[in-house]
């Protein structure tokens, strides 16, 4: 008998210290406490881009205390070697049917921690941007 799919992934939630798509960045400490806050929260429903649709279920959060290499693989692009840093929080998730689909297809690709921040602007020297 053929095995049920687990509709499975881990992932890195986040990567500290880098920049991310909008500019924005979180050092680890920050990032932990964030991710301690939501698993506190009890609610381990995952949501497909910001909205209230339920998309999956968070099974496992973990923090890599080291750097850390892994291959990851995206569907229809093939396998790649991805070098995280220290103190990475990564996430299980197990993908309802229908969302599932969409990671199987490359679509739906990482998660979005969508996190609260305090902007600050801030004028740096020269020196400090090099």
């Amino acid at each position: 008998a053929k095995q049920a799919e687990h509709r499975y992934t881990l992932g890195p939630i986040y990567i500290p210290d880098m920049e991310d798509a909008h500019g924005e960045f979180v050092d680890p400490a920050t990032l932990q406490k964030a991710l301690w806050d939501w698993v506190r929260r009890d609610d381990r429903r995952i949501f497909i881009q910001h909205s209230d649709k339920v998309a999956g279920e968070m099974v496992e959060a973990l923090t890599w205390p080291f750097p850390i290499e892994a291959d990851m693989e995206v569907p229809n692009q093939g396998v790649t070697k991805q070098v995280f840093p220290a103190d990475t929080p990564f996430l299980g998730v197990i993908w309802e049917p229908w969302a599932w689909e969409l990671v199987q297809a490359g679509e739906l690709r990482g998660y979005s921690i969508g996190g609260r921040a305090r902007r600050i602007e801030a004028d740096l020297p020269v020196a400090a941007l090099v």
